[in-house]
């Protein structure tokens, strides 16, 4: 494993414990010296929350909800949250069959 994922999957862990506070501090010290790492995995976390709850909306018929949902809380353009929206919906579509 190369250094880039140990830091990555330090952050990872630690920006998923309980003690919030605690983590941020060392979360912070860790991003002066791999900003880098700290964005990638903070994105990938909200990502995944992103994903259960458009996961809900598509499941309720909200496709359009999802997508500007997605949106709101990323940097991405319409297309790319369209794609992303169309392959969780595909992926949860698979997993039902």
């Amino acid at each position: 494993m190369n250094y880039y994922a140990q830091v990555y999957a330090q952050v990872i862990e630690i920006l998923t414990q309980d003690n919030n506070l605690k983590c941020i501090d060392i979360v912070a010290e860790i991003a002066k010296y791999y900003p880098k790492v700290v964005c990638d995995a903070v994105r990938r976390l909200k990502t995944r929350g992103l994903y259960e709850q458009a996961k809900q909306m598509l499941r309720v018929g909200t496709k359009i909800e999802a997508i500007k949902m997605v949106r709101n809380v990323s940097d991405l353009s319409l297309k790319e949250a369209k794609e992303l929206v169309d392959s969780w919906e595909r992926e949860d579509q698979n997993l039902e069959s």
